[in-house]
Formats: structure tokens, sequence, C-alpha cells
């Protein structure tokens, strides 16, 4: 298991919990078997206002600079463009969870005569749900200039996307090896089969009637251009 938060100053984390499983077996003096299991569980959360915009914003700002006020309000002095705290903490958020499963199957079968048979089984399947939101917001400097938005966003945004990936691969062997006095005669023929399948949908919101509605599924469409 792991569990890791960020070095933001607001939700950030990757968490991630694994299960593995490996086995070999003789089921007999000819038959061998193996068989590889894996499961894994991931979830990323991070501001929607993360990347190099806001990353420059936080370099080019003075560290002289006041981020808030003692009551929390944020502060944009005449000369700074950018407030980086608002930047990453009212932009909305991105979050992310995975799950993933592997499996992997061997299987050998050696006849006396040098006949050898083989089969190998493996599928993967990745199973991802992408949730985005950005919400209403108008800021000012209630100080400075009060009366002046400074960053403003005047119409939520929100998407839902899901997507699967599914891949598997199938191979069946037959192997002869023989030696004739001063000759060896060896043979190989195999067959093998792949396929991928991928499903992806997703769906999007805007001017949802408050921030409580992060998700394009969400609410009462009554109220939808009622303001409530």
């Amino acid at each position: 298991y792991f569990d890791q938060e960020g070095i933001l100053s607001t939700e950030n984390y990757y968490k991630r919990a694994t299960l593995r499983g490996n086995t070999n077996f003789n089921v007999s003096k000819r038959l061998t078997a193996q068989a590889n299991l894996m499961l894994m569980h991931e979830r990323v959360a991070r501001p929607r206002g993360e990347g190099d915009a806001q990353f420059r914003a936080i370099h080019d700002t003075p560290p002289t600079v006041l981020a808030t006020y003692p009551d929390g309000r944020y502060s944009w002095n005449r000369g700074n463009q950018f407030n980086p705290l608002a930047l990453l903490r009212e932009q909305g958020w991105v979050k992310d969870r995975w799950i993933t499963s592997s499996l992997n199957t061997l299987a050998s079968y050696a006849m006396e005569n040098g006949l050898k048979f083989g089969a190998q089984f493996s599928a993967d399947n990745k199973d991802n749900r992408n949730w985005e939101f950005q919400p209403t917001y108008t800021l000012s400097d209630p100080f400075v200039n009060p009366t002046t938005a400074r960053m403003n966003n005047v119409r939520t945004n929100s998407f839902d996307r899901r997507n699967n990936d599914f891949n598997f691969d199938a191979q069946l062997t037959g192997e002869y090896e023989r030696t004739f006095g001063s000759h060896l005669l060896h043979g190989l023929v195999g067959y093998e089969q792949r396929q991928t399948t991928f499903d992806g949908n997703s769906a999007q919101r805007q001017g949802a009637y408050n921030n409580l509605l992060q998700l394009p599924g969400s609410g009462d469409a009554s109220f939808q251009f009622a303001g409530a």
C-alpha cells in the first residue's frame, strides 16, 4: 500500500493498493503449470490549476507578496498580476481512479517420446475514471481595489470520462525433439491469438446552478434556470 500527499497547498495525493499472487506447481511428472495474478487500485487528486502557467506564476511572484490577509481573503498588490495560491485553490480539481488487473498462466506437458505441448494465456484489464470540475468564482482584493475582479469564472464546467482497455494473448505450441544416431531432429509449431478492446465515453456539463453540483449528472433539471 502506498499513500503520498503532494506538496501543493491544496488537495493533492497519490494512493495505490496492490495485491500480487504467484504460484508454480507440478501436477504430475509430465505436467507443470504456473499462474501469476496482479490487482491494483490507484487514486490521484490534483488541482485543476496545476500546470506550467501556474508554476510560472509562482516563480514570477516575489516572495514578499502577501498571499492572503489574516481573515483568509486573497491579496493582489498593485504590481502583482497573479496570486498563485488562488490559482491552485480556486480553479477546481481533477481526480482519477484506475483499477488494473492482470493474469498470466503457463502450462507444459511433456511426453516420453520427445513430444511436448505448451500453452500460455495472459490478459490485462485497465479501468479508468476521470473527474474534472471548475467552479464559479469572483475574487478581488478587499483592500486595494474591492470592486475590480482580479480572477473570475462565471460558468461551472464539469467532466466525467470513463475508459476501459482490455488485452489478451493466447499461445499454443507443439514441440518435438529426438536424436537418431548422430542426428538431431527438432520441430516446432505454434498458434497465437491477440485481441485488444477499448471502450470510452465522456460527459460534460457547463453552467450548473451552484458549485455543489460537481458531476455532469448531478442536480435537479427543474432548478437549472431557477437559480436554486
